[in-house]
């Protein structure tokens, strides 16, 4: 389900044990780095700086920025 956006069962695994400790907003960003890896994300950088996603409107908004320099680097 999850494998055609770049996650592994252990990527899965480790979200998920993060959601159980209800630590929501570091699932949601290791979600973010996970499946922006091919955008250069790397683990601890959150979406910037090491920031968590402390909001969906913040996932959204860096996932397009990511995706409008990747866009512009392939013209």
């Amino acid at each position: 389900m999850y494998s055609h956006q770049g996650l592994r069962s252990s990527d899965v695994a480790e979200v998920m044990a993060t959601v159980k400790a209800k630590h929501y907003h570091v699932a949601c960003t290791r979600v973010f780095e996970l499946t922006h890896a091919s955008h250069g994300v790397n683990k601890g950088e959150g979406v910037g700086r090491g920031e968590s996603v402390t909001h969906p409107n913040q996932y959204a908004a860096r996932s397009m920025e990511l995706r409008k320099a990747k866009d512009v680097m392939i013209e």
